[in-house]
């Protein structure tokens, strides 16, 4: 109960930050002007970032059931691999909240699942397995802030240029065939009004002005490509409306058309899924008992907070009990992690289904030469892996619980037993 309460708080804060929930829903002022545009544009970011859960998911599930990546260009699933990541990265870098570059976020994890796909159906299976491995070190280097923000900056300009060119291309296509062919107006104007919103929700959040360009350029281009979508529509007699009325009920028409196709993509695939788990149950089960083993690991993870409040209750038990019956062994691990706290020389390292604290050599602060020449520094998985002090998983920190099993005893008051022993 305490949980759900302390997670609603949670989520009424992130929506309405500061004050706002007081200002706007207890003293009735919905239209504050500081934290209207605000919360806004937390709506806006959440409302994208649900979009892009289930953005890839069909075309994931078409892959998987017909074995094959083909006609799907790798080329362009890494380009937009590195668009979405690399905008994910340097929004977290940075500090950003999570409705701002959720939605990259989501989309890269989808993109490297399709990626994976293509190459394990391909010739090139083993290399599916080595990207995942791939994709995985630099989430890791990511969180781990081990990327220069240098580094994330330029991939994250990068993606301007990349944005560019794709858009560009589309458009001198519609102009040089004074038609836009098959281009969906639906699509271009769901691009254009996400982009529309990312803009407002980018000066609300960040005030980045990388950002603000690339999502701004973004939807110059995608406003080119949508006003020739409308100006070649009405060069075409049958499309000609008539009036204002005419254009809005073929648009709907067009948008009823858009998601009943994606519900009956949805519809099939979930046909589709269901005759192969019939067919082979076994498979499906352990399938589903590794998604559901996944999806335990994620929502278990401890957290740094749940790390320092274990600290804590560790404390706790330590006061409660006389000094003499303190065990050596967690009397020692206490100190040392308190220590290693105080001293900022703790890290902790969230990697989605499991966490890792380790110990740092220096404070993260200190700007000693030794801190600071790479070439002084070992190798980043070296050094996490010679200095692991603690593993975390299913809300448990291990070796710090391991070592509180016998915290009341002290095996110096029991020498005749020890020797017998």
């Amino acid at each position: 109960m305490l949980w759900a309460q302390k997670q609603l708080q949670d989520a009424i804060q992130f929506v309405f930050p500061g004050k706002c929930f007081d200002k706007m829903v207890i003293e009735l002022n919905p239209i504050d002007p500081q934290c209207l545009p605000l919360v806004i544009s937390r709506f806006l970011g959440l409302a994208i970032t649900a979009g892009s859960l289930l953005l890839f998911v069909p075309q994931i599930l078409k892959i998987y059931a017909s074995k094959s990546g083909t006609g799907i260009s790798l080329s362009s699933q890494l380009l937009g691999l590195l668009a979405c990541a690399g905008t994910a990265a340097y929004s977290f870098e940075s500090g950003f909240v999570f409705s701002q570059w959720g939605d990259s976020f989501f989309v890269a994890v989808q993109t490297v699942i399709i990626i994976m796909q293509i190459l394990y159906y391909s010739d090139a299976s083993a290399y599916a397995f080595a990207f995942l491995a791939f994709s995985w070190a630099a989430s890791f280097a990511v969180i781990g802030h081990h990327i220069p923000i240098e580094v994330l900056t330029l991939i994250q300009a990068s993606t301007i240029p990349i944005v560019m060119v794709a858009k560009g291309i589309q458009i001198i296509e519609n102009f040089r065939n004074s038609s836009t062919g098959q281009l969906s107006l639906i699509s271009v104007l769901l691009q254009f009004g996400g982009c529309v919103a990312r803009v407002f929700t980018s000066l609300q959040e960040t005030g980045d002005n990388l950002i603000i360009i690339n999502f701004a350029i973004a939807t110059f281009l995608n406003g080119i490509i949508l006003s020739q979508v409308l100006y070649y529509w009405s060069k075409e007699p049958r499309a000609r409306p008539k009036h204002l009325m005419a254009f809005f009920r073929r648009t709907g028409s067009k948008l009823a058309e858009y998601c009943k196709n994606v519900a009956n993509d949805y519809a099939t695939v979930a046909r589709e899924t269901v005759q192969t788990s019939k067919e082979r149950p076994i498979r499906t089960a352990i399938v589903l008992s590794g998604v559901g083993g996944l999806g335990y690991a994620f929502t278990t993870n401890p957290t740094e907070e749940d790390m320092e409040n274990l600290l804590a209750e560790k404390r706790q038990l330590m006061a409660l009990i006389p000094n003499s019956i303190h065990n050596p062994v967690s009397s020692e691990e206490l100190r040392r992690r308190t220590t290693l706290l105080n001293q900022k020389r703790l890290e902790y390292y969230d990697c989605f289904l499991f966490s890792l604290v380790v110990q740092k050599e220096h404070d993260a602060r200190a700007k000693l030469y030794a801190t600071q020449d790479s070439n002084l520094k070992k190798w980043i998985w070296e050094e996490i892996w010679d200095n692991i002090v603690d593993f975390g998983a299913f809300g448990h920190f291990y070796n710090l619980e391991k070592s509180f099993i016998d915290y009341d005893i002290n095996g110096a008051e029991f020498p005749a037993e020890e020797k017998a022993v």
